[in-house]
């Protein structure tokens, strides 16, 4: 536990994602390695009452959904994971506004030895 509020504080110092940031969305396809950190990168201004959520329909063996960290309006929400088993998923994201869905993202995710 205090490892990764450490891990919160050091990538919230920088304010950027510290690890492979996933900048190819579905259809094309993101190799992660087991064990490597990767993160997800939204733009989020709650000021216009915008969230991002993430589906939980990708498959957990293959990636673990490590922490999510807003880092205010300028940089947006960070949604943080590491590659865990051999294997391929898609991470879906949502943007709602109230209770509608504004926008909708995805991105392929290939962990393999290679």
């Amino acid at each position: 536990m205090r490892r990764n509020l450490f891990m919160i504080l050091i990538i919230g110092a920088f304010g950027s994602c510290g690890v492979k940031e996933l900048e190819k969305p579905s259809p094309f396809t993101n190799n992660i390695k087991p064990g490597e950190s990767f993160c997800v990168k939204l733009p989020e201004d709650h000021t216009k009452a915008e969230l991002w959520g993430m589906a939980q329909s990708y498959n957990q063996r293959v990636v673990e959904n490590v922490n999510t960290v807003w880092h205010g309006n300028d940089k947006g929400i960070y949604f943080h994971f590491k590659g865990k088993n051999k294997g391929q998923t898609q991470l879906v994201f949502f943007k709602r506004k109230f209770a509608d869905t504004i926008e909708k993202k995805a991105f392929t995710v290939k962990v393999s030895q290679e």
